[in-house]
């Protein structure tokens, strides 16, 4: 799995467990992962899950203008 793949999943910040398994500093992880009484958002609310920053446009990725009005 590449790095640009990684960054697009939510990743473990500090290490935490549920009831059926251990989560490290640096893993990456999906709320189905999460089992137990403590949600995933939860987990991301303290802050030991951190979500993914939108991507952004890359270099010469330009937004198409909207087309004018032309029904008159």
């Amino acid at each position: 799995m590449s790095e640009q793949e990684q960054e697009q999943k939510p990743t473990v910040v500090k290490g935490f467990t549920t009831p059926s398994r251990r989560f490290t500093a640096g893993q990456t992880v999906t709320p189905q992962d999460i089992d137990g009484p403590v949600p995933f958002d939860r987990w991301v609310e303290l802050e030991h899950i951190v979500l993914p920053k939108p991507a952004k446009a890359g270099k010469g990725t330009k937004a198409t203008p909207a087309e004018p009005d032309t029904a008159a």
